[in-house]
C-alpha cells in the first residue's frame, strides 16, 4: 500500500503510531539522558542533582553531557570523540524532536500527506510547516531508534 492509498482513518491512524512511537523513543531517551547526567556527575545523593538537571532544555542536558564527558574522560580522545559524534547526529535530530513533541499535526486531504506545524526558532511567531508521507515518518522513527541504540552502546562501552 502506498502513502497515497491509505483512506483518512486509515492515514491517521498509520500516523498517530508513527508519531507516537518517535515522541515515546524521544521521551525514552531524555529519561536516560537524565539517569546518565546524574550517574556520570556521581553525587553522594542522586537526588540532589535532580533539580539541576530537570531545569536544563534537551539541547542543553547532550550539551552539559559532552563538557563532563570531555572532563572525565580527558586521557581518552576516543571516547571523547564517540560521544561527540553520536553528539552530532542528535543536535542535528533535536530540532525535529522540538517540532515532534510541541507541534501540531493534522492532514491535507487534496494529496493526504501529514503536516506539522510548529512554532519557528527561539519562539518566534512565525510558524515552520513540514510535510510527511507515511515512509518518512518510518524512516524518522528508524533514525531516533538508531540514535538511541547508539547511546546505550557507548555508555556500555565506556562505562558510563
Amino acid at each position: 500500500m502506498t502513502d497515497t492509498t491509505y483512506s483518512t482513518k486509515e492515514l491517521e491512524s498509520v500516523a498517530a503510531e508513527y508519531i507516537g512511537k518517535i515522541v515515546f523513543k524521544l521521551s525514552e531517551l531524555e529519561s536516560n539522558l537524565n539517569l546518565c547526567l546524574r550517574w556520570t556527575v556521581k553525587a553522594q545523593d542522586l537526588n540532589t542533582v535532580n533539580p539541576l538537571v530537570e531545569r536544563l532544555s534537551f539541547k542543553s542536558k547532550i550539551d552539559a553531557l559532552i563538557e563532563i564527558i570531555e572532563i572525565k574522560f580527558n586521557p581518552n580522545p576516543e571516547c571523547i570523540s564517540e560521544f561527540k559524534s553520536w553528539h552530532r547526529k542528535l543536535d542535528k535530530f533535536r530540532v525535529k524532536r522540538n517540532s515532534f513533541i510541541h507541534g501540531r499535526w493534522e492532514f491535507l486531504t487534496k494529496d493526504q500527506p501529514i503536516v506539522n506545524t510548529a512554532q519557528g526558532i527561539n519562539g518566534s511567531n512565525k510558524h515552520k510547516e513540514t510535510h510527511y508521507e507515511v515512509s518518512e515518518l518510518k524512516q524518522e522513527l528508524l533514525s531516533i531508534e538508531r540514535i538511541s541504540e547508539e547511546f546505550y552502546a557507548l555508555r556500555r562501552k565506556w562505562h558510563i
